[in-house]
């Protein structure tokens, strides 16, 4: 384990741990960063819709946000860089040692973006001997995955490694509007090269170059409740061709569903012993994502002017309120970063101590469209309506930091560290709004222009190309980000922010181990989650007569952490148990405002967590292995806003005064919110548990032995609105997977059969409302929605 930047032993270190085998993921089928959560009770994964609007959470700690601009809540280091953006933390996993989780702030030894946790992954190194293996597995619903590994020493002292993989899964959910888009397809491939080299007895150089092509198509959204407005719920049914209700999931849109990623990076890693106390590691890398595709369709039905696919119904009125005038690239981002740290550790019989320093420096540009026409009420007319935000966010960090357990006695040990972190952040935005609106907005009629008509404005109307979606004539401009001509727009929000933030975070404990296979421990931990300057549709531009600001403060979290490990009966009983009581202040949380104006980043308060992890892990019997953990988080908000006013949000359709709808400010119909204290977290569930079993049954007389191995995990409701919503719970699940494993006795291959999701449980993996626009609630679906099985063949050499 390196939890504490220092190899030890997974009984010895004084944190909430879990770790998982690169042989453990293989055998569960483990295969994306996604899938993690089915095997850790405290970690959960919220899907959005597009890969950098996806989040992972541990504790019910996350800031999922559609528009970027924010830094994560839960850190994902890979091969000891931390990565930067949540898009990023979507990957395969291939050739990997170990995952390490590690539960609550560990701002002292990670940094900043550690309030909630970390996700450790450590990939394999290259080794002295001439080795290699390849495998490839298919399912039943036509996904396949081939993986290759080959380690090859080239001369002494010069060690090569060399893991590639080919991810293609056909769509799940075909659809039904000729022409347009399937639901979940994945053609994801990447290598990973790395080189050795001994530059003397004590000294090692380890070189990575890496690149992966991610192309999903998980982001199209479903609807779940038809909106409430008086005959909205018909309209939008006679639309789409279907009744939505929970768990029915028909595709029959006209709209895009198109995610695309790509990672590039290279790191070198410098190991040198110093002496038999003393050691140094440095790490540095350039790590270069990009986020690009055009995903969803905001009426989720085949109506709508979609260049090259549909047209509008141009004579009779357009029943759906809300269509997208898409484009084949809604959104692009790119982060591109150096990272560099250097760190010493020093270890004897009384003292192990580690200290060092971190620098990094990054900058994205980001674009956006997001294009709509609505429905002004009069047969033939629209009202355009977009927003087309960019942004270049430029965000340096720099960090000193130091960790040092005395071993005061041989059975009791102190520790505590210091990290000083100096970030500063500036974004340049530029936003042109095109506003909904038909008293103010940009109104056109296909094909001529009559402004005699009295119920629209007597200017701005604009002629179109029903083919193309480009306008022309008078009121209209050439969009650099849409690549179309579009109306002029009727405002622009422009603003040049930064934000300078000096932090120290720390941690201090006490561990008792009374023997080899007890281990006692309570600590005081504080983190740090970074700043962050909004880039959404939604983000508000700076006026202190309004108090608005597009800046958001810093998340800071304190614990306190009580928990033991034992092994017990000779080692053959595992156990771990950790009980948290945590604060975070100043979270940060994404809201919709409305479909038309976006999402908008802010602080919602404090978030307030007190709970527990539970592990076991027991060899009952010569090779039956039983396993199982469980998470209790009462993850609740509270507290107050920088400004002091309590946080609150939209309130949900049907929202009565009595259940917390008001208006505290008197601005009428538009001013009515709800107080989110008390309220659960967002993608947070109570309780979450997961039982396994592995049986290996050892056969002489065949050329192989059997392993057999089922999981259960189960999850607790969960609610992923921040009002407390009714309507966007995802009700508790249980996802049970098994396989039977042929092992070749001279471990030269392997064959398993595999059922994923045995029971067929139906489960959304995220869900959100806009009632009256998109729906009253719809949902996204993950990988394992539905049961699904297959086959895998490994051979090595």
């Amino acid at each position: 384990m390196t939890a504490q930047r220092r190899e030890q032993q997974f009984q010895d270190v004084p944190l909430s741990i879990a770790a998982y085998s690169g042989e453990a993921l293989k055998r569960e089928n483990i295969t994306d960063t996604r899938q993690l959560e089915q095997i850790s009770p405290s970690l959960n994964y919220g899907q959005g819709t597009s890969l950098k609007g996806g989040a992972f959470n541990l504790r019910g700690v996350s800031s999922q946000t559609t528009g970027g601009g924010v830094q994560p809540s839960t850190a994902m280091v890979l091969d000891g860089v931390p990565l930067l953006r949540p898009g990023e933390f979507v990957s395969a996993l291939g050739d990997i040692q170990r995952v390490e989780v590690l539960n609550g702030p560990q701002g002292t030894l990670f940094g900043k973006n550690a309030t909630a946790g970390v996700i450790s992954i450590i990939t394999n190194r290259p080794t002295d001997r001439f080795e290699g293996e390849v495998s490839a597995s298919y399912t039943t619903d036509d996904e396949l995955l081939v993986r290759g590994v080959l380690n090859v020493p080239l001369t002494e002292g010069i060690r090569t490694r060399v893991a590639a993989y080919y991810n293609n899964l056909e769509p799940l959910i075909k659809n039904q509007f000729e022409g347009g888009d399937d639901w979940g397809s994945r053609k994801n491939y990447g290598v990973r090269a790395k080189v050795e080299f001994d530059l003397g007895p004590d000294v090692e150089l380890l070189l990575t170059g890496e690149y992966q092509r991610l192309n999903d198509g998980f982001t199209l959204y479903f609807p779940i409740n038809s909106s409430t407005g008086p005959g909205r719920a018909a309209l939008e049914d006679a639309a789409r061709g279907y009744t939505a209700a929970f768990g029915k999931v028909i595709n029959n849109t006209d709209g895009y569903n198109r995610d695309r990623g790509t990672y590039k990076n290279v790191t070198a890693e410098l190991n040198w012993d110093i002496n038999d106390k003393t050691s140094l590691t440095s790490i540095s890398s350039y790590r270069d994502a990009k986020f690009y595709g055009s995903s969803g369709d905001p009426d989720m039905s085949p109506l709508g002017l979609t260049p090259g696919r549909n047209t509008l119904p141009l004579i009779s009125p357009f029943v759906q309120g809300v269509t997208l005038l898409s484009r084949k690239l809604s959104y692009s981002t790119g982060p591109q970063y150096f990272t560099q740290e250097t760190r010493i550790n020093y270890g004897d019989e009384q003292f192990d101590a580690v200290g060092g320093l971190f620098f990094q420096t990054m900058t994205e540009d980001s674009t956006s469209t997001f294009p709509f026409l609505i429905y002004s009420g009069i047969p033939g007319y629209y009202i355009y309506a977009n927003s087309t935000p960019q942004a270049r966010t430029e965000n340096d960090t720099w960090a000193a930091f130091g960790d040092l357990t005395w071993h005061a006695t041989d059975t009791l040990s102190l520790f505590g560290g210091l990290r000083y972190t100096h970030e500063t952040i500036r974004t340049r935005y530029k936003n042109d709004v095109w506003t909904a609106n038909s008293a103010s907005g940009v109104a056109f009629l296909p094909g001529y222009v009559n402004p005699g008509i009295s119920a629209l404005p007597p200017t701005g109307y604009s002629n179109f190309d029903p083919v193309t979606g480009d306008f022309f004539g008078p009121g209209t401009f050439y969009d650099e980000v849409t690549g179309g001509i579009v109306p002029l727009p009727t405002s622009t929000k422009s603003f040049d922010e930064n934000l300078t933030t000096n932090n120290l975070s720390g941690r201090i404990g006490i561990q008792w181990q009374p023997t080899s296979d007890q281990n006692y421990y309570f600590s005081y931990n504080r983190g740090y989650k970074g700043g962050a300057i909004d880039i959404a549709r939604g983000a508000q531009a700076p006026n202190p007569a309004l108090g608005t600001t597009p800046v958001v403060a810093p998340e800071k979290a304190y614990s306190f952490e009580l928990g033991t490990k034992l092994s017990l009966f000779k080692n053959r009983v595992d156990v771990s148990l950790n009980l948290y009581h945590q604060r975070i202040q100043n979270v940060q949380q994404t809201v919709l405002t409305t479909i038309s104006s976006g999402t908008q980043l802010l602080n919602a308060g404090k978030l307030k967590l007190d709970g527990g992890e539970f592990e076991v892990r027991a060899l009952l019997f010569e090779g039956l292995v039983v396993n199982g953990s469980v998470a209790y988080n009462d993850a609740r908000y509270g507290g107050t806003l920088p400004n002091g006013e309590l946080p609150r949000v939209g309130c949900y359709p049907g929202q009565t005064a009595d259940q917390g709808c008001t208006d505290p400010d008197g601005a009428g119909p538009r001013g009515f919110s709800t107080p989110i204290a008390g309220n659960r977290a967002q993608n947070a569930p109570e309780w979450k548990f997961n039982v396994g079993a592995t049986y290996t049954l050892d056969t002489p007389s065949l050329p192989f032995n059997i392993v057999t191995s089922a999981n259960y995990n189960w999850v607790d409701a969960i609610q992923f609105n921040l009002n407390n919503d009714p309507t966007t719970i995802q009700p508790s699940h249980g996802i049970l997977n098994a396989s039977i494993t042929l092992v070749d006795q001279n471990d030269r291959w392997e064959f398993q059969i595999f059922a994923r999701n045995l029971t067929n449980e139906f489960y959304y993996s995220g869900v959100s409302d806009a009632n009256n626009q998109l729906a009253r609630t719809f949902g996204f679906l993950g990988r394992d929605y539905k049961r699904y099985g297959g086959a895998r063949l490994t051979v090595k050499f």
